[in-house]
């Protein structure tokens, strides 16, 4: 019979508990509840919504906004519905912060007056490639624009339930693999779904 090596053993120990913490935190990252809390939700701003795991932002966000820019932002001037959801993670560990005046505005209300106003944009009846029309599936609740207009963080790139929809950034449509060859470029048809040009 052979004998264990104590040394071998402890060596080994010592690896799985230092290391199990951040298998947990990436385990953490492919589930369910990196968002969402199975038992109770802390935070009363988000009561309706599936229960939140996080803390939903308190700072005051820069909103986008250029000359040619016509959406009407969320009455409140800040985030609203599901972005207020993202930035609770996003806001952090990111380049973001509370400046969101270089990325795609978020929180405006996307209506046939703002189809007509800007001029190239489709309209809200336009099918999609994504299973409905952008009114239907683009949109929340109060016809606006969210970060899960092009983020779809829920499904993967054939409507399946996985933990990794379209790659790192979970856009809809494109994969990782796409963006690391054609960059922005793979997303075009994403854009074009509410864009003209």
């Amino acid at each position: 019979m052979k004998l264990i090596d104590v040394r071998k053993v402890v060596c080994l120990l010592l690896i799985v508990i230092l290391l199990s913490p951040a298998i947990l935190m990436a385990a953490s990252h492919r589930n369910c509840n990196s968002c969402h809390t199975v038992h109770s939700d802390a935070d009363a701003s988000t009561a309706g919504l599936p229960l939140w795991n996080g803390e939903v932002p308190l700072q005051t966000f820069t909103m986008y906004t250029s000359d040619t820019f016509q959406g009407d932002l969320d009455p409140s001037g800040q985030p609203s519905g599901s972005a207020r959801l993202c930035l609770s993670c996003h806001e952090e560990w990111s380049a973001i912060g509370t400046d969101l005046t270089k990325m795609h505005p978020i929180s405006f209300v996307y209506d046939a007056q703002l189809v007509t106003d800007d001029g190239y944009l489709e309209p809200l009846t336009k099918t999609t490639a994504y299973g409905g029309t952008i009114e239907d599936v683009l949109l929340d609740d109060s016809s606006q624009m969210q970060c899960t207009a092009c983020h779809q963080v829920h499904r993967g790139p054939g409507g399946d339930k996985t933990s990794s929809p379209g790659g790192l950034r979970y856009i809809r449509g494109g994969t990782e693999a796409d963006y690391e060859t054609q960059g922005s470029d793979a997303y075009d048809d994403l854009c074009r779904t509410c864009h003209l040009k």
